[in-house]
């Protein structure tokens, strides 16, 4: 949940785990509330995974396997089903406690 300046760092970082064959994970789910977000949030990614192909530190097809690993989305019920949930929204206490209490009304026990 969240795609700003950590939050795309971390969805990619986990992206990329799960991209790698052995992994056990179905995916990876990145959350905004918002539209504009959620583009900036992808084209942050994009161009990171974009640096590390012109310095030949992944392939194309692995940028695009960690990008086709990715689901975005601005529903967050899109969110009902996952295992885990990393919260990297800004440090505001009310924006967070509103988070939690939407997410406990959605996720699975």
């Amino acid at each position: 949940v969240g795609l700003g300046l950590m939050g795309h760092g971390i969805c990619q970082a986990a992206a990329t785990a799960a991209a790698s064959p052995s992994s056990a994970t179905n995916g990876i789910i990145a959350y905004e509330p918002k539209v504009e977000y959620l583009t900036r949030g992808q084209e942050r990614i994009i161009s990171s995974l974009s640096k590390l192909v012109s310095r030949e530190k992944i392939t194309q097809n692995d940028a695009d396997d960690i990008m086709n690993s990715i689901t975005f989305t601005t529903d967050m019920n899109d969110l009902s089903q996952t295992d885990l949930i990393v919260e990297a929204v800004i440090e505001n206490i009310d924006l967070k406690n509103d988070l939690y209490t939407s997410l406990d009304g959605i996720c699975k026990d």
